[in-house]
């Protein structure tokens, strides 16, 4: 009987409907929704092999250009676009953006 009673004793009542609980309170089931972890699996089997070498050659296309764009000097970049007759379309600050599409369109 000892064991049963320490158990009930730690059993605490749930909190009356529109009470917050503190930080750490939640339970796990109470946490996050109980499709959560499912969601997250059924997105990963969702990329095929064929996807994932895809994604990879585009991070390090890109991660190789993003090196040779911070070797140049601003005066080499606008040397680029010169030769290339679009030194009026140059914009320093969306030049991250345009050097990444062009490597997806490559």
């Amino acid at each position: 009987m000892k064991k049963i009673a320490s158990a009930a004793s730690s059993h605490t009542a749930k909190a009356a409907a529109g009470e917050r609980k503190g930080r750490g309170e939640t339970s796990p089931s109470e946490a996050a929704s109980p499709s959560a972890g499912s969601n997250v699996v059924a997105a990963r089997q969702k990329i095929t092999y064929q996807e994932k070498m895809a994604a990879l050659r585009f991070i390090k296309a890109a991660h190789e250009d993003a090196v040779r764009y911070i070797d140049m000097t601003e005066e080499e970049v606008e040397e680029e676009y010169r030769r290339a007759g679009k030194l009026h379309v140059y914009d320093p600050d969306t030049e991250w953006q345009k050097r990444y599409a062009r490597v997806g369109r490559k």
